[in-house]
């Protein structure tokens, strides 16, 4: 089926917003238009989860940041629905996967909370590192509050505990000052290259504090 004018220009603004979302969370997507229907999907690092399967026209009377917004909340929706073990059946059980199926849902609950807050009118771009680490640490805790899988419950206590060292590894860059000037670090990725990155807390407990910071660094710089 040829799709219309206004199908076409509705198209290429929703893709070049989808494009722009995908790049703020770090993930990648798919954005298709099959006859009248737009289907759009996101992934962190395995799993793709769609945010949007109707016909495209419903997006036609919204301005840009209405269709910015839309997708957003599609994208909530989809988020805090995603299920790890549906995830898991759909790769046959294959207990390989485990693990990154944990960091997609892991991923997919922080971004899903990012824009909650964002629309509750809260700034998320952090003003100072001691607010930014409080409110990480209440956002995890919360999660592994409502969590009734153990190994997520492992996992989240395992980021704990990174946080905490993240703010030891911040503090010793202060005493040594060491140039933070190339990287914004009141941002919540500051924890995030401590969560995903081990290696950075394993130096710092073993000691190697100047080796933590370079680990750090090769991150950032």
């Amino acid at each position: 089926m040829m799709n219309t004018e206004t199908e076409k220009k509705l198209y290429a603004i929703v893709e070049n917003l989808v494009d722009s979302l995908a790049y703020d969370y770090g993930l990648e997507y798919e954005c298709n238009l099959e006859g009248d229907n737009l289907y759009i999907e996101v992934s962190y690092m395995h799993s793709w989860v769609p945010i949007f399967d109707n016909d495209i026209m419903t997006l036609d009377d919204m301005s840009e940041k209405e269709i910015l917004n839309e997708l957003k909340d599609e994208m909530v929706e989809a988020f805090d629905d995603f299920d790890i073990n549906e995830e898991l059946e759909k790769a046959d059980n294959d207990i390989d996967i485990y693990e990154v199926l944990k960091d997609d849902a892991k991923e997919y609950k922080r971004i899903s909370w990012l824009i909650k807050k964002e629309k509750a009118g809260f700034d998320t771009s952090i003003s100072s590192f001691e607010s930014a680490l409080v409110d990480e640490l209440a956002r995890i805790g919360k999660l592994m509050s409502e969590e009734i899988d153990p190994n997520f419950i492992q996992q989240y206590a395992v980021d704990i505990e990174r946080l905490i060292h993240s703010n030891e590894l911040y503090q010793y860059m202060k005493l040594k000052n060491i140039d933070i000037s190339n990287v914004n670090y009141y941002d919540v990725n500051f924890f995030r290259i401590m969560q995903t990155d081990g290696a950075i807390s394993s130096l710092w407990v073993r000691g190697e504090k100047d080796k933590a910071v370079e680990k750090f660094q090769t991150h950032v710089f």
